[in-house]
């Protein structure tokens, strides 16, 4: 996997969005990566009669729209600047398209060759569709590229810890190196944690994936854990707090394995208990 040099950031310049751009920008600078800030506007229905004006309508939404993301980038940089934390200041390059968001954050993924989509996750106290909104679910699940849910009360700090969510599938080892590699620049250790819900006390395969990796000395800083618990959220969550989890990874290669692992919960619940950005990687 190659390094993330190119971020793309959807915006609806909600206060979720707000927050995930100063962590966006955080990261960048880590990355040393651009940023794409995208911000989406929704065409007019054009009436029978009156096409023209319809047009004209969604092209002062879009001048409407270039002012605001202009002033947005131009403030969250200058606030972050001033917190006195950046290295370097990212290059941060405003777009507004339109479309409808889902479908042309997708394309313009794929067509600009993005490494990583982040966007902001909205409260815990909200059901799936508001908890980080219908686009971000839609990107999660259609994405051919990572996608990092920021939640709304997440701040950031330098990547140490990352959590990998295992269900001890095969493609399970891709992922788990694939993670490694995009964090990579960081330094950080990676714990690969795999919740059993049913404690029958007998070897699992996380002892394969433990041989698998161990005389491979460049994953030094990688670990396993297997942990015990009916709740897997729960689970997940304690040790996140107890081992000081930067960033959570989860697995998510299609519509059909994203909607049982998401649903059925532990993507749903753990967004709204936690503060811990959630790193959806995808099959590229």
């Amino acid at each position: 996997m190659k390094k993330i040099q190119k971020i793309l950031f959807p915006t609806d310049f909600s206060p979720a969005a707000q927050n995930a751009l100063r962590y966006a920008i955080h990261l960048a600078d880590e990355l040393e990566a651009s940023i794409q800030i995208l911000h989406i506007v929704y065409p007019q229905a054009e009436p029978l009669d009156f096409p023209a004006l319809a047009t004209e309508a969604t092209q002062q939404q879009v001048g409407a729209a270039e002012m605001i993301l202009k002033r947005t980038v131009e403030e969250t940089l200058a606030q972050v600047q001033t917190a006195g934390k950046l290295k370097n200041t990212p290059v941060v390059l405003p777009d507004v398209e339109i479309g409808t968001p889902t479908n042309l954050i997708t394309r313009i993924a794929e067509r600009d060759e993005i490494d990583l989509i982040v966007m902001g996750a909205k409260g815990e106290h909200s059901m799936i569709e508001k908890a980080f909104g219908r686009v971000s679910l839609g990107v999660v699940k259609n994405a051919n590229t990572p996608v990092l849910l920021v939640p709304e009360e997440a701040i950031f700090k330098p990547v140490k810890n990352v959590a990998y969510a295992s269900n001890l599938l095969d493609t399970d080892v891709y992922y788990i190196w694939q993670t490694q590699k995009m964090m990579e620049p960081f330094d950080a250790a990676l714990r690969v944690i795999h919740v059993e819900t049913d404690d029958i006390g007998e070897p699992t395969a996380l002892d394969d994936f433990k041989a698998l990796f161990a005389e491979n000395p460049k994953y030094n800083k990688l670990s396993f854990h297997e942990l015990n618990g009916d709740e897997v959220d729960v689970v997940l969550s304690g040790f996140m707090e107890a081992w000081d989890i930067d960033i959570m990874a989860l697995f998510a290669p299609n519509y059909g394995f994203f909607e049982s692992i998401f649903h059925r919960s532990l993507g749903k619940k753990l967004l709204k208990i936690t503060e811990v950005p959630l790193l959806f990687m995808k099959k590229r």
